[in-house]
Formats: structure tokens, sequence, C-alpha cells
């Protein structure tokens, strides 16, 4: 089922693809948010063409089991309460910034809730 993916559409993750998205899409970017800590710098983010920052569905990165992702996610959920417990309550709602994707500048509690959500 790991290889899985819709029949119709295009651009579709396997199973395999979403599940590792997944694994690092709640801690990661809430650490990103809260530190600025994006795991490439700013710049070069900036400098990527459009369809390096969302690649194709075909370039996405893959599980190799479940056992792996339920290691990613474990991983990814530690990483964000880890986050959430060393910001304050004043950051959540203060502390205003940007996405290096989205310059619309929102509350750190947003975008930390957007990540869990996502």
């Amino acid at each position: 089922m790991l290889s899985w993916k819709p029949e119709t559409g295009t651009n579709w993750l396997t199973t395999a693809q979403l599940l590792d998205h997944i694994t690092g899409s709640c801690g990661t970017m809430c650490r990103g948010f809260a530190s600025g800590d994006w795991g490439v710098p700013a710049e070069a983010f900036e400098e990527m063409a459009p369809e390096d920052r969302l690649p194709p569905a075909e370039k996405f990165p893959a599980v190799s089991s479940l056992a792996d992702a339920k290691v990613k996610l474990a991983a990814d959920k530690k990483l964000a309460f880890g986050v959430i417990e060393d910001v304050t309550e004043g950051d959540l709602t203060d502390r205003r910034m940007a996405a290096p994707w989205d310059p619309t500048e929102r509350p750190l509690g947003d975008w930390i809730m957007e990540s869990i959500e996502h």
C-alpha cells in the first residue's frame, strides 16, 4: 500500500511520500517559525526557482516502511512539543512573522497551529 496513489488526476504523492511529508510537517515547521531555522538559509530559499520550492510529486522523498514512518513521526512530535515548551505565551500572541512561502505576517501561535493542523 505504500506505493498507492490516486489513479486519476496529476502530481499525487504516493502513500509512502505522504507519510514522509507529514513526518516533517509539524515539529520542523514549528521550529522554523520559532527559531528561523528552516534547514536551509533564507537566501537559498529565496534564490530557488518556484518549482524547486515545491517540487513535483515524483521528487518527494518517501518512507521505506511503516516502522520508518513511526520513528520519524515520534521524532517530529518530540520536536514540536519541545518548541512549544520553549516559547512563551507572549511569543505565541505577540511575535509576528512571515513564512518563507507567504509574506503575510501573522502571530507565531497562528503559524504553529497551522503547522500542527497541516
